[in-house]
C-alpha cells in the first residue's frame, strides 16, 4: 500500500508539473443556423468542443499550440433527403475553422494566437453573430444518400443561385464543458451534438473525393471532402 501511494504521488506530480509546463483550455459552444427554403423557416444547431493546449517543442515542432475538435457538423434539415451541413473546416476565412471561430469572432485575436490567449479564451461567454465572411464551409447534399450530390453553398449569392436556400442568420453561444473527466463520458456540462452517421451512413470509412462540381474551387485538394469535414473525435 506504501508503494501504491507513493506512486500515485508522483504521478500527481508529474501531471500537476507537466499542466504548469503546457498549459491547456477547452470550450464548448452551440452552433446555430437559420435559413430559408423558398420561404419556409429551417433551423440547425450543434454543439461543439474544442480543446487548446501548449505543444511541447518535441523533434523541431514549431506551433506554439496544438487543438483538437469534437464534434460534427450543424446538419439543416430541408426535407426529402436534402441538407445543408454547416462543417467543421474553415470557408472564405482561414480562421473560420472549428478550432479557430471562437478567439476570432469573441475578439480574443485577430488571427493566430498562442498559450499567452488562453485566459482570455478561458473566459469568454455569451453568444454572437456571425458575420458572412467568418462562417466555416457550407455544403448542401440534396441527396443524403449520395455524397457525390454535395454542393458548395455560399450565402452571398443570390435565392435563385442557391435554388430557394437563404441563410438568415449564423450564432455561436458559449456553454458550460463540464468538469473533466466527468465531461468526458456525459456526466457533466452540454453533451457534444453526436448521430450524423445515422444520416450520412456512408461517412463511416469516407476519405473524400474530388471533381463532378461546377465550382472550380471544388478541385482543391484543401476542399474536398472528407470525413473529417463532417465528424471529429469518438462518433456514434
Amino acid at each position: 500500500m506504501k508503494w501504491i501511494a507513493i506512486i500515485l504521488t508522483a504521478l500527481i506530480s508529474v501531471m500537476a508539473i507537466y499542466t504548469v509546463a503546457y498549459p491547456s483550455v477547452t470550450l464548448r459552444y452551440r452552433l446555430t443556423v437559420e435559413a430559408e427554403l423558398d420561404g419556409q423557416p429551417k433551423v440547425g444547431s450543434g454543439v461543439i468542443e474544442v480543446w487548446y493546449a501548449a505543444n511541447p517543442k518535441i523533434l523541431g515542432a514549431s506551433a506554439s499550440t496544438v487543438s483538437a475538435v469534437q464534434g460534427e457538423a450543424v446538419v439543416i434539415d430541408l426535407g426529402d433527403r436534402d441538407a445543408l451541413f454547416v462543417l467543421l473546416t474553415h470557408g472564405k476565412d482561414a480562421r473560420s475553422g472549428a478550432e479557430d471561430i471562437i478567439p476570432n469572432l469573441f475578439g480574443v485575436v485577430k488571427g493566430g494566437f498562442g498559450p499567452e490567449h488562453f485566459d482570455q479564451i478561458r473566459g469568454v461567454k455569451g453568444r454572437r453573430d456571425i458575420p458572412l465572411e467568418l462562417l466555416p464551409l457550407m455544403v448542401r447534399l440534396t441527396n443524403t444518400d449520395d455524397p457525390k450530390s454535395a454542393e458548395l453553398f455560399d450565402p452571398s449569392r443570390s435565392d435563385s443561385a442557391n435554388r430557394g436556400l437563404k441563410l438568415k442568420k449564423a450564432e455561436v453561444e458559449i456553454v458550460s464543458h463540464g468538469i473533466w473527466p466527468l465531461s468526458a463520458i456525459g456526466i457533466t456540462g452540454v453533451p457534444v451534438t453526436r448521430g450524423i452517421q445515422r444520416k450520412l451512413p456512408w461517412l463511416v470509412g469516407f476519405r473524400g473525393y474530388s471533381g463532378g462540381q461546377p465550382d472550380p474551387i471544388w478541385s482543391q485538394p484543401e476542399r474536398n471532402l472528407t470525413g473529417a469535414d463532417f465528424v471529429q473525435g469518438a462518433s456514434s
